[in-house]
């Protein structure tokens, strides 16, 4: 790994957090959704969203050659 790599991976890391952070918030029809308490909703459509990408990730990765 090189310090470039990890860059592009923390790159990657935030982006999809930003990205399942936004897919709640137009859920929620609130930006600030996460500063009240979280409805079942939320949760059940974080953790799929979460879940989803997260699969996606790493079936890409073990697409791409080393």
């Amino acid at each position: 790994p090189t310090w470039s790599g990890m860059a592009v991976a923390a790159a990657g890391d935030v982006l999809l957090t930003w990205t399942i952070y936004a897919v709640v918030a137009t859920v929620s029809r609130r930006w600030r959704w996460s500063r009240r308490p979280w409805t079942w909703t939320q949760i059940a459509v974080l953790l799929g969203t979460s879940l989803t990408l997260s699969a996606v990730v790493e079936l890409r990765a073990l697409e791409v050659p080393g």
